[in-house]
């Protein structure tokens, strides 16, 4: 019941109660009057911000902290088949990797409705992904791309990413 009538008192809001409280009750009754409700929908405070927000940045751009970053490594693969020789050159691939300075992890997803393939190799901070980026990536773009680009018969996307595991 006190759902209803505080619907019928926001219906009734005049154009000082923003157009967004009108629209949503303007259906139940013909805007003249209101209450104190509606006031305190419309002046409701903002939500709290996210937890990511609150961490104290180790490095920060524009508010985006930067701890551990990534490589991430984008293609389309055509089937499970090809997923699967994939999986095997990309594990060449890391076995490179994983004896580089400050080398965090890997991680594989695979996407099979559309089958999306996705190679993520993770570093503990941003000047590790930039060393790799300087000194092992190209010996490893000459040694790797071409034979990944043949077997999924099209273009190897690259992107760096900050990297934060929520828990």
């Amino acid at each position: 019941m006190f759902f209803m009538s505080s619907l019928r008192i926001l219906a009734r809001a005049p154009a000082t109660v923003p157009a967004a409280v009108r629209l949503a009750c303007s259906s139940v009754a013909p805007a003249r009057a209101y209450g104190g409700l509606a006031v305190a929908m419309a002046r409701r405070a903002p939500p709290a911000p996210p937890v990511l927000a609150l961490r104290q940045p180790a490095r920060s751009l524009c508010g985006v902290t930067i701890d551990k970053t990534c490589r991430v490594y984008s293609c389309k693969v055509k089937d499970d088949a090809m997923a699967h020789q994939l999986d095997l050159l990309m594990d060449e691939f890391i076995e490179h990797v994983e004896g580089l300075n400050n080398y965090a992890g890997a991680a594989r997803l695979v996407c099979k409705s559309e089958w999306d393939y996705k190679l993520i190799i993770k570093w503990h901070d941003l000047d590790s992904l930039k060393e790799f980026m300087a000194n092992s990536h190209p010996q490893l773009q000459e040694h790797f791309r071409p034979r990944i680009e043949s077997l999924i018969g099209g273009k190897l996307h690259e992107q760096n990413f900050v990297y934060d595991d929520i828990e």
